[in-house]
């Protein structure tokens, strides 16, 4: 029973790293801290938000609205199993909070 239950942990510990989450980005974010674990240390450019997303199964990538560019051609890759969502002000903690039709 002992070796079940510390199996049991592993297992847990294991799936909740390989579940995705959500990965923030706000261009306008001056805090200098960016994680992309929070609209607080939003990454303030798409791509890093995607590569930290893709290392997880099924991740969100949430984007305050504004212009993002990037000197790169193309300017986003995207990864498998990433979904990127638009229209945030920077504030929201559910995705049906967002308005993607006024802030693109």
């Amino acid at each position: 029973m002992k070796y079940f239950m510390g199996f049991l942990a592993i297992f847990f510990v294991l799936c909740a790293n390989a579940a995705g989450g959500v990965w923030y980005v706000d261009k306008d974010n001056v805090s200098g801290a960016e994680d992309g674990a929070s609209w607080a240390t939003a990454y303030t450019s798409i791509q890093p938000a995607v590569e930290a997303a893709s290392r997880f199964t099924y991740s969100e990538v949430w984007v305050a609205g504004g212009n993002y560019t990037a000197a790169t051609n193309p300017v986003l890759t995207m990864k498998a199993n990433v979904s990127l969502y638009g229209g945030f002000t920077g504030t929201e903690t559910a995705r049906d909070q967002r308005d993607w039709q006024a802030r693109v």
